[in-house]
C-alpha cells in the first residue's frame, strides 16, 4: 500500500484533470461538501476522499494533514488555471510571485514531498521538514522543465516558464535555464540536509515516488522528450 499510494495519487490527479474539463462544478463543490459533511458529487470523488483518508494509516498525523491538504488544493489550482478570466488576464510585470503561486497549487508537490517520509522510516521530522519546501520546488520545476519542449512545440504560452519569463522580463529560454539552475540548487540542499540521516541512502525518492512522478510523462510520451533527444 505504501509504495502504491503516490502512484494512486498521480492517477487520481490525472483523472481529476480530465473530470474538470467535463464537470467543473463537481470540483468547485468538493471542498465545501467535505467541510459540510456531505458526500462529494460522483463516485470517483468519493473514492478520492477515501484515498486521502488512507494517508493517516501510513503517515503521522501532521504529514498526513499536509498530504491531504495538498491533494485538495489541486482542485483550486486546476480551477484557477482553467478560468478564462485568469488565462486571459493581463499579467503585470510586478506580479513576480504569481507564476509560482499558480504552479504550486496545480502540482500537489507538497503531498509527494511528505510522502517520501512515511511512518515506517521513523525519521525525525525536525530533519526532513527543513527541506520540504526544497523538495516541493524540485518537484514543481522539474515537471515544468520536462514539459516545456512539448508545450513550446504546441504553441502553449500559458504556463509557468512563459509566465516567469514575462514577469522577469527575460526570454523563455533564459527563464527555463533559471528554473533548471534553481532545481539543481534545491537538489543540492536536499542531499546535504539528508545525507547524514540513517536513511539518507535509502529514501523512497529514487525507488518509488520520484521515479513514477517524473518518468510517468516520459512513459506516456506526453513531453515528447524522445523526439527532443533524438533530434539534437
Amino acid at each position: 500500500m505504501l509504495r502504491r499510494s503516490p502512484i494512486y495519487l498521480i492517477w487520481y490527479l490525472i483523472y481529476i484533470d480530465d473530470l474538470g474539463q467535463k464537470f467543473p462544478s463537481f470540483l468547485e463543490g468538493f471542498q465545501e461538501r467535505m467541510l459540510t459533511c456531505k458526500n462529494p458529487e460522483g463516485s470517483f470523488l468519493n473514492d478520492f476522499r477515501a484515498h486521502l483518508a488512507d494517508m493517516y494509516r501510513l503517515w503521522d498525523t501532521l504529514p498526513a494533514n499536509c498530504i491531504t491538504l495538498s491533494g485538495i488544493d489541486f482542485f483550486n489550482g486546476y480551477l484557477l488555471e482553467q478560468m478564462p478570466a485568469i488565462r486571459n488576464m493581463q499579467l503585470s510585470q510586478a506580479a513576480r510571485l504569481w507564476p509560482y503561486f499558480l504552479r504550486n497549487k496545480t502540482g500537489s508537490s507538497a503531498a509527494f514531498a511528505f510522502m517520501l517520509f512515511p511512518q515506517e522510516l521513523n525519521l525525525d521530522m525536525t530533519i526532513y521538514v527543513q527541506v520540504i519546501e526544497d523538495i516541493v520546488l524540485y518537484v514543481n520545476l522539474t515537471n515544468d522543465i520536462l514539459s516545456f519542449y512539448k508545450e513550446d512545440l504546441a504553441g502553449e504560452r500559458n504556463n509557468y516558464i512563459y509566465n516567469r519569463a514575462h514577469v522577469t522580463q527575460k526570454s523563455a529560454l533564459d527563464a527555463l535555464q533559471d528554473s533548471i539552475d534553481e532545481t539543481m540548487d534545491a537538489h543540492d540542499r536536499i542531499t546535504e540536509v539528508l545525507k547524514d540521516t540513517a536513511h539518507g541512502e535509502d529514501l523512497p525518492m529514487d525507488t518509488c515516488t520520484f521515479t513514477h512522478a517524473f518518468l510517468k510523462p516520459l512513459v506516456n510520451d506526453r513531453c515528447n522528450l524522445t523526439e527532443c533527444f533524438t533530434s539534437h
